[in-house]
């Protein structure tokens, strides 16, 4: 499995995303679009209503990600937002999506893995 974190922010250059529109939402939606109905899961790492939301995705298998990689651009560009950044992270290292700079789910108050203090 392969876990890629990415950073998104508004496509500034775009008028397709209005100036009171959810970053995350869109691009949550370009994620899902990408996506594609193969087996490829994200999940949002920052509160909803952060304008630089983090989002990992974990792929399958590299085909996977081959797929994800033809369509993240054209999805982004349709949902006016752009990926700020992408990291790369081994989902076999322990504690990999760990080392987020303490990002935690939106609805958790803990830490991201229960081993963590």
């Amino acid at each position: 499995m392969s876990v890629r974190v990415y950073t998104f922010e508004r496509d500034h250059a775009s008028e397709v995303l209005g100036p009171a529109a959810c970053v995350s939402s869109a691009a949550a939606a370009a994620l899902t679009a990408a996506i594609n109905e193969r087996p490829i899961r994200f999940e949002q790492l920052t509160e909803p209503g952060n304008p630089h939301p983090v989002m990992a995705v974990l792929f399958a298998d590299p085909i996977c990600m081959q797929h994800f990689d033809g369509l993240i651009d054209a999805t982004l560009k349709l949902s006016g937002v752009r990926a700020l950044s992408m990291r790369e992270l081994d989902a076999h290292e322990p504690m990999g999506l760990s080392r987020l700079a303490g990002a935690r789910p939106a609805n958790d108050n803990g830490p991201v893995d229960s081993r963590v203090a």
